[in-house]
C-alpha cells in the first residue's frame, strides 16, 4: 500500500518567477489547462525550473474552480502574478480553464533535483504535476527540517 501516490502531496513545475511569486504569496492563483486534480488541501510543493531547477517551497490547494477562460481570468487575473496577454497566450485555443487558489506558502531551502533524485530514483519534474507517495513525503519533509 505504500507504493500508492497521495493525492494529497503533489510537486508543480513552474518558471522560476511564477514559483517565487508563489513561495512569497504573491501570487495566490495557478492557472493551468489541463492537469490533474488533486485533494482539496493537498500540499503542492513548488518546483522551479532551468536554472533554478529545485522545490523552493509549498503552498496549500484551498479550493478548485474550473470554467471558462474569460470568466475565471475575470475573478482571479489580480491574483496571478501574470500578464492578461501571458494568460491569454497560455490558453489560446481552449475555452476551459482551472485555477488552483492557494494559501500558507511557505518558502523553504531549496531541494535540488540531485536531492530529488534521492528520494525518487529518475525524478523527472513534472510537465505538469506528479504525485508523491507518502515516503517521498517523508523523506521532503525531513530535507525541509535540515540546516545547511
Amino acid at each position: 500500500m505504500a507504493d500508492i501516490p497521495d493525492r494529497k502531496e503533489a510537486v508543480i513545475s513552474l518558471w522560476p518567477e511564477f514559483a517565487k511569486a508563489i513561495v512569497s504569496g504573491k501570487k495566490t492563483v495557478e492557472f493551468r489547462r489541463r492537469i490533474p486534480l488533486p485533494a482539496l488541501s493537498a500540499r503542492i510543493w513548488i518546483y522551479a525550473t532551468r536554472p533554478v531547477k529545485s522545490v523552493i517551497g509549498f503552498a496549500y490547494l484551498e479550493a478548485i474552480v474550473q470554467g471558462d477562460v474569460n470568466t475565471l481570468w475575470s475573478r482571479y487575473g489580480r491574483e496571478a502574478f501574470l500578464s492578461e496577454q501571458q494568460y491569454r497566450d497560455y490558453f489560446e485555443g481552449t475555452e476551459k480553464a482551472t485555477a488552483f487558489l492557494l494559501r500558507d506558502h511557505q518558502p523553504i531551502r531549496p531541494i535540488n533535483l540531485d536531492q530529488l533524485k534521492e528520494i525518487r530514483a529518475n525524478f523527472q519534474p513534472p510537465q505538469s504535476l506528479t504525485w508523491l507517495r507518502k515516503e517521498e513525503t517523508q523523506k521532503l519533509v525531513s530535507l525541509t527540517s535540515q540546516v545547511e
